[in-house]
């Protein structure tokens, strides 16, 4: 009876705990894959869950949630806030539902999980439906910020994307355009006309150097000419200076055809120049005293003849030059263009690169853009509370049937153990066969127990009195029991008056609190009676 007394103080004493849930089910996007692809499709829901769940049950938001529902009163007092946030926290769970709710599903099948249920534990019968709901409640929010966020996130870093690859193409293009301004007639288009204009200037070259030959012979042969023609005055002869600058030409003739100094025909050029120069000077000096020849009509149109010669070697040794700098420049250009056209071909291919990136890009932002639109629509995948969290009916722990189960059962072992025990060391002799075999001897009479009516009347009052202390013991421990099991839990819904449904659901607080919940800021008082239906 002790043991069992005991089994039954443990059971009433232990305060019951409440667990009610609430399940969500993840339900597919409302659009087609097909026409539209969601935002974070790509993304595990277990991943994404445990996210989410570490999300709500961070300590900011817990502790929110504990001074909105006003929980842990008694437990704010004696311990601190992370604390409470931790008891808090081990009462709840997230557990996926593998099929459970899938009539003929195999609990070995291997499925995708599309519900979960969230579970919250407490002492007090209201919290865990609040709480639960809540939670809940959170999730689904947190899930629509979460994917609003992530398409908002996946549309600003395409845009962000897009206009940096713009910059970097208006920045090559600016490049490409300073290149072919720096190198312009060294370009690949231009490639054929340097060629062209080449060839053409060196057939201008050649002809222009023939023709150069064939001004110097002319001129040649005017010098000689004019060195033969006649003259009026016995001794008068050509113009000296033009003389001198036709055997000067005439000398470098001699010296283009490889003669050295010491060939009889340049002596005898030098030897003419010398002699002009001083007839020269003798003209100079004839001339100041008046007496100055003129010359005759030959040597006028001989000399007028070697002028144009000479004009005309003059303008074809330009000629000559300008063409010459006219094909070294075309010649530089055309060394030019491979190295201008790598430069080019790669800057085209960077930029062609950026340009196919940037229309990608364009696409993407118009799918992102959908994506977004999607999510902020609610139209992607979706939670939704398949099962409100309700209000449990019974406490869910501790199991008070399985702990005087075993204290029965104990209770009984115990019992017989201690009769056993105690029949064993019981050393009185009760028999007379006890006796003869303890003492060896015979025994030789026995004479009964003579119990008188008095003696049997103290015997009988002696058992009743101890049966009604008995009883008493046993009535007051069972009476302590269920007072201690109502003031562990709380008076029962029956014994406390209630508040008519209309009143307690007008009082009810419309933004946070639910019919049946305490206020917030409020603790939660045992014994009160709330109307037992479920959250909604």
């Amino acid at each position: 009876m002790l043991v069992f007394l005991a089994s039954y103080w443990l059971a009433m004493l232990l305060p019951s705990d409440y667990t009610s849930y609430a399940t969500i089910l993840v339900e597919p996007p409302s659009v087609s894959q097909l026409l539209v692809e969601t935002g974070i499709s790509g993304q595990d829901l277990n991943t994404r869950l445990n996210l989410m769940t570490a999300q709500i049950l961070s300590r900011p938001r817990l502790s929110r949630l504990i001074d909105q529902l006003g929980l842990y009163q008694e437990e704010s007092e004696k311990l601190t806030r992370d604390a409470v946030i931790d008891l808090m926290r081990s009462k709840v769970a997230v557990i996926p539902v593998e099929g459970a709710l899938i009539p003929g599903a195999s609990k070995f099948q291997i499925a995708e999980i599309n519900t979960f249920q969230i579970y919250f534990t407490d002492d007090d019968q209201k919290v865990p439906s609040l709480v639960a709901q809540k939670l809940a409640q959170n999730f689904i929010d947190e899930h629509i910020g979460e994917r609003i966020k992530i398409t908002q996130k996946s549309l600003e870093f395409v845009a962000a994307e897009e206009q940096r690859m713009s910059g970097q193409i208006r920045e090559l293009e600016a490049r490409i355009a300073e290149l072919k301004s720096a190198n312009i007639g060294s370009l690949p288009e231009n490639q054929m006309s340097n060629q062209r204009h080449l060839l053409s200037s060196m057939i201008s070259l050649q002809d222009a150097q023939s023709e150069l030959a064939r001004a110097i012979s002319d001129q040649a042969y005017l010098v000689k000419r004019f060195a033969v023609a006649p003259v009026e005055t016995g001794d008068a002869t050509l113009n000296p200076e033009k003389k001198v600058q036709a055997l000067e030409l005439e000398l470098a003739e001699q010296r283009s055809k490889g003669f050295t100094e010491k060939h009889p025909d340049v002596i005898d050029t030098r030897l003419q120049i010398d002699q002009i120069r001083a007839q020269i000077e003798e003209q100079k000096q004839q001339a100041k005293e008046g007496a100055a020849a003129s010359l005759t009509f030959a040597q006028l149109t001989v000399e007028a003849e070697l002028e144009r010669a000479a004009l005309r070697v003059t303008a074809t040794r330009e000629k000559i030059a300008r063409l010459e700098r006219e094909i070294e420049n075309m010649k530089t250009r055309a060394d030019k263009t491979p190295l201008v056209a790598e430069k080019l071909d790669a800057l085209e291919r960077q930029w062609k690169q950026l340009s196919f990136n940037v229309s990608d890009f364009e696409n993407r932002r118009v799918r992102a853009s959908v994506q977004a639109n999607l999510e902020r629509r609610q139209l992607g995948e979706q939670f939704r509370i398949l099962e409100p969290a309700f209000r449990p009916r019974e406490p869910s722990a501790p199991n008070r049937l399985m702990i005087l189960g075993i204290g029965v059962f104990l209770a009984i072992v115990m019992g017989l153990g201690v009769g056993v025990g105690l029949e064993a060391i019981d050393s009185t002799l009760h028999r007379a066969r006890d006796v003869q075999d303890s003492l060896s001897v015979p025994v030789l009479a026995s004479i009964p127990a003579i119990r008188f009516e008095g003696d049997m009347s103290r015997e009988r009052r002696r058992r009743r009195w101890v049966a009604a202390v008995a009883s008493g013991f046993v009535l007051l421990n069972l009476a302590g029991g269920a007072a201690s099991f109502f003031f562990s839990n709380g008076l029962p819904g029956w014994l406390v008056p209630t508040q008519p449904r209309a009143k307690l659901q007008a009082s009810a607080p419309e933004t946070e609190t639910k019919p049946g919940a305490p206020a917030p800021g409020s603790p939660a008082r045992p014994g009160t009676a709330v109307p037992d239906t479920p959250i909604q």
